[in-house]
């Protein structure tokens, strides 16, 4: 055995050691390592969730800024303070964490410098390779975008199926058509927050007409000259 350069050296240990001398230079050279971290330092302060590590002993050990924020108390006075001091404002949480074997899964709202913010709890045990219990990680995931959409889903769809009702009840009581289109004016104008609505219906004259005309037959809200001109 042995290299044909050097009879009975073997270069194995060479074909390691070269490339990885390579790549510590250009690690140093580069910044590389700087770089790495200094762009998780910047994910982790701009995040808009938060998140809370506590150590076996339920100590905190690791703390975001948008969990500062949360909790309202800066990190260096958090470090090494037992889970009741922490979070001694969620007490639902300090008592999840007693419970090693349950996920605590719930939603709740801050008051963040004068706004409201939604985030969904989540208190997750941390074990080890061995299934032992290592610690606990309190997250708090910002759900505000999404709660506020689904809060004007749910308000246009009550205020459609008021609507709805409205001119069901206006067309049943009304003694006629024009009736019922005066009242249909006024629910529709209030339902979609508008100071000026025109209804118009087909001509029945001109139905079968391949140009049929459309005429205004109820208006609210149009200036004299316009309403004339669609009449």
């Amino acid at each position: 055995a042995g290299s044909a350069i050097i009879p009975g050296a073997e270069l194995s240990p060479a074909v390691f050691i070269i490339p990885g001398i390579t790549l510590v230079i250009c690690l140093y050279k580069y910044h590389l390592l700087d770089y790495s971290l200094q762009t998780l330092d910047e994910v982790v302060e701009i995040m808009n969730d938060g998140w809370l590590v506590l150590d076996e002993n339920n100590k905190a050990v690791d703390i975001n800024p948008m969990a500062e924020k949360l909790i309202n108390r800066p990190r260096e006075e958090l470090f090494g303070l037992p889970v009741e001091e922490v979070l001694k404002d969620w007490p639902n949480v300090v008592s999840q964490i007693g419970n090693s074997t349950v996920v605590l899964d719930t939603n709740c709202s801050v008051e963040i410098q004068d706004a409201w913010r939604y985030f969904n709890l989540r208190v997750q045990p941390l074990t080890n390779k061995s299934e032992k219990l290592t610690g606990h990680m309190v997250f708090w995931r910002d759900i505000t975008e999404q709660k506020l959409a689904e809060d004007a889903r749910r308000q246009a769809r009550d205020e459609m199926f008021t609507l709805l009702h409205g001119l069901a009840s206006a067309a049943s009581e009304a003694p006629n058509l024009q009736s019922f289109l005066s009242d249909s004016v006024y629910l529709i104008m209030s339902a979609l927050q508008c100071q000026s609505m025109s209804i118009f219906l087909l001509d029945e004259n001109e139905q079968k007409e391949a140009t049929a005309r459309l005429s205004l037959v109820n208006q609210v809200g149009l200036a004299e000259k316009i309403s004339k001109k669609l009449v």
